[in-house]
Formats: structure tokens, sequence, C-alpha cells
């Protein structure tokens, strides 16, 4: 049986008979059907809530926790201190609180969304979701939305839907850490910083530990530069001292802005513009085995 609804065997003791016996027999029987609907209601409610997060790629713990949380503020608001229920939760009401939970409960679970992602497979207004959650929190004291620790918390799940690997991932927090303190660059919201990040090393063919640098003796010869006009992003292929590169010299983890700004929820030219103020600090804070390689010149000009 699901702990967080109200159903459940129940005993009922006769205090004889007449009409007091009759009046509190029915008095029980309606309180049974009020927590049947009660329950149908919970029901309800956590078929959306499940819904939602499966196409928000949510966690079980987070669908989990909003569904608690869901259950807890909606016996704040309704549960009589005899058992029962004050009244009935309107759709608008409803919906915004579930949009509120699944929030707040990505975020008590480390795996945030920003209000747009929520927003849009909610289909509530950030308004109006941003005033649940306030509500929310003073009725439950221990929910807090806290605060997105950075880029990291959003360049793993972008990347999982890109089916990146976990070098990418890698790869793309060392640039946003490194990157989000740079003139220029300072104030960026981490989500845009995630996707410009990814965006970087999307650019650039993998090079595996321990490269060499291209020209040395080590690395086999003087390195190539090739210029490949049939990728929509314009962008120099370099092909020695590389790995993991395709046929046609563009490395199998390529993405474009286009395919980023899509899973990332934010505009193309976001994440253009967030590029563009990282590319003059890129010789500093790329992986150390990309500036060893000398390979900055494979990224497409801002």
């Amino acid at each position: 049986m699901n702990p967080l609804l109200e159903s459940g065997p129940t005993t009922d003791i006769s205090k004889g008979g007449g009409a007091g016996g009759m009046n509190q027999s029915l008095n029980r029987a309606q309180n049974r059907n009020a927590i049947s609907a009660a329950d149908k209601y919970l029901l309800d409610v956590f078929g959306r809530v499940a819904r939602l997060a499966e196409r928000s790629h949510m966690s079980g713990g987070v669908r989990d926790r909003a569904k608690e949380m869901f259950k807890r503020y909606y016996d704040v608001l309704t549960l009589k201190e005899g058992g029962g229920r004050t009244r009935a939760l309107k759709e608008d009401e409803t919906a915004s609180i579930v949009a509120a939970c699944l929030f707040l409960a990505a975020r008590n679970e480390g795996a945030p969304r920003t209000f747009k992602e929520v927003c849009a497979v909610s289909q509530v207004p950030k308004k109006e979701i941003g005033g649940r959650m306030k509500a929310i929190e003073r009725a439950l004291e221990d929910v807090r939305s806290g605060v997105v620790r950075g880029s990291e918390d959003f360049v793993g799940r972008y990347c999982s839907q890109l089916n990146l690997g976990r070098s990418v991932v890698n790869d793309a927090n060392e640039v946003a850490t490194g990157a989000r303190e740079c003139e220029g660059v300072y104030g960026k919201t981490y989500v845009s910083l995630a996707a410009a990040a990814i965006f970087v090393v999307c650019q650039l063919p993998e090079v595996a530990e321990g490269t060499p640098p291209p020209g040395t003796a080590a690395a086999g010869g003087k390195k190539e530069v090739k210029k490949d006009p049939k990728v929509g992003e314009k962008r120099g292929r370099e092909t020695a001292a590389v790995s993991g590169a395709g046929a046609n010299g563009t490395s199998a983890r390529f993405r474009t802005a286009k395919e980023i700004a899509t899973v990332a929820g934010v505009a193309e030219v976001t994440i253009r513009v967030t590029y563009k103020a990282m590319f003059p600090h890129l010789g500093r804070v790329l992986p150390e085995r990309y500036r060893r390689a000398n390979i900055i010149g494979a990224l497409p000009p801002p």
C-alpha cells in the first residue's frame, strides 16, 4: 500500500443501537467515502508528478520527493484535526503546487532544473511557481529552495541528453569553472555558461591523455590543419595527435550550437554570445592536454 495514501483497513466498534448508533455508523461511512475521494485525488496527482518527472528526465528520487512534498503541503492546506478534508483544491492550485514541488524536489535532491524547464513541462507561469514555492517553504520547515552550486549542476545532464561521454562532462566542467570569473563572462547564468562550455569542448577533436604536442618527434611529424567547408559550424579540423575523429575529420562528439541550445532550453544566440565572451580566455581555461596539443586553432571564430 502506498504510505502516502490515507485509506487502509478500519475496525468499527459499535457503541449501542438506536438513533445515536446509526448516526455514528453513518458518520464513519461518510468519512470513509471522503478518504477514498482524497486518495483518488492523490493518485491522480502522483500520476501527474510521475509523468512530468519522466518528461523532464528527473530521477526516481526526485519524483518520490515531489510526491511526499505535495502530500504534506496538501495536508497543511486541507486536513482537519479530526480527519477528513476541509476542501478540495482547484485545478490551478494543484498545477502550481505540482510544479513547485518538482522544482523544489529537484533542488533538494541535487539535480536542479531551471524555472524555464519546469514552466515548459508543467505549463505553469514562473510567477505562480515562485509564489507557490515560497508558500511551501513557509509551511514545511525542512524544504528549502537552496542555491544552485554552479554550472556543473547542468553540464552533466545536458551531456547525458546529448549522448556525450564522461570525458566531455569533465572537460566542460573545467572550462566553465575556469571561465566563470573571467572578464566579460562573470555574471552569465550557469545555464548559458554550461551550454557554452559544452559547445567549446565539442568543437575540439578528442585529445588522449599524455598526447605530445604536434610537430614534435614524439607526435610523429608536423601537424596538419584541415578546413571542412561541408560542416555547418565553421571550424578548423586538426588530424594529428588527436583521437576519436570521424572519417571526415569531425570528432564523434561534435555537436552544433543548435543541438546544445535545444537540450539547455536557451536560444542558440545565447550560446554564441557566451562563447564569444569566453573565447579570449580559452588559452588559460581549457584542460591542460588541449593546451599541450596546441589545437585551439581548431575552434571556430566567435
